[in-house]
């Protein structure tokens, strides 16, 4: 009986004391990661700080393979020989205007007669229609050279899609933030790191854009050449031999008239200075030599 007695006091003692063990667990406060609210009055900028939500870091960019698409970026160049710059240049916004491209630059330089003229027009065309605009292109002249460049920036455009994405989660969890803070400090530090990081994302937006450009329109550099009026003759024969002559003579009459033109100046100032003293000497010549004459003896 003795025994079957201390069991059952132990057996009670540990109850109790199982009991006491759960009740203070239940009671102990709980460790949320939450550090207080943002007006708390011991250090509110500290708290702010603490929460704020850094921007994440941006998506890896995905592997592609062989058979995957690429983002390409293309660029072209033609230069054209033709009889009429602008007939050209017309035709060249007709094409522009047929594959719904557009000139986005035009310099015409008009060739005069028997020179030789040079212009450029940039048309810019949808890069599916490169092939056949080339191909319009090179109905217009004579195609002397033609190019075409591809660049390949489809890691550039999975990385900018993937930081636009992440800072665009980053301005939301800030907004969420700002609404839920209380004091003037504390929404003056979230106001101001939002319009950094809206700023950032425009930034990020507009770099998305112009690589979306570059990918779906391709510019092309178009350089028109007129040429001579006069077609250069050969080299050799009775008739080339002449033309030279005639050109030899016609450059040297050109530079014995600039000759004369630049010396007569100081003809015409030598004339002024030497005229007057050769004048006076003849002048003075005639004199004595008129008292030098003997006078005829006159008759009675």
């Amino acid at each position: 009986m003795k025994l079957m007695r201390k069991k059952g006091i132990r057996l009670v003692a540990g109850l109790l004391l199982a009991g006491i063990a759960v009740t203070t667990g239940c009671s102990a406060p709980m460790d949320t990661g939450y550090s207080g609210p943002a007006n708390a009055p011991n250090e509110p900028g500290d708290v702010l700080h603490d929460s704020m939500p850094a921007p994440a870091a941006p998506r890896r960019a995905p592997e592609y393979g062989e058979g995957d698409d690429r983002m390409i970026a293309r660029t072209s160049s033609i230069r054209l020989v033709v009889d009429d710059i602008e007939v050209t240049a017309k035709a060249l916004r007709e094409v522009a205007a047929r594959l719904k491209g557009s000139v986005t630059a035009e310099s015409l330089s008009l060739p005069e007669v028997g020179n030789y003229g040079s212009s450029h027009v940039e048309v810019t065309v949808p890069a599916a229609q490169l092939d056949e605009a080339l191909a319009l292109m090179a109905e217009l002249g004579r195609v002397t050279d033609r190019r075409i460049d591809s660049q390949d920036v489809t890691d550039e455009v999975v990385d900018v899609d993937a930081r636009v994405r992440t800072m665009q989660e980053s301005i939301k969890r800030l907004q969420e933030l700002m609404s839920q803070t209380g004091s003037i400090a504390d929404i003056a530090r979230v106001e101001s790191e939002l319009t950094q990081r809206q700023a950032d994302l425009e930034s990020l937006l507009s770099r998305q854009k112009s690589l979306s450009q570059r990918v779906a329109t391709t510019p092309i550099s178009v350089e028109l050449r007129t040429v001579s009026a006069v077609e250069p003759l050969s080299n050799s024969g009775f008739l080339s031999g002449l033309l030279a002559g005639w050109g030899v003579m016609v450059d040297s009459a050109v530079v014995a008239i600039t000759v004369i033109g630049a010396l007569l100046p100081w003809l015409a100032l030598t004339a002024l200075i030497l005229g007057p003293i050769i004048v006076v000497r003849r002048s003075r010549r005639n004199s004595a030599a008129k008292a030098a004459t003997p006078v005829p003896p006159t008759e009675n």
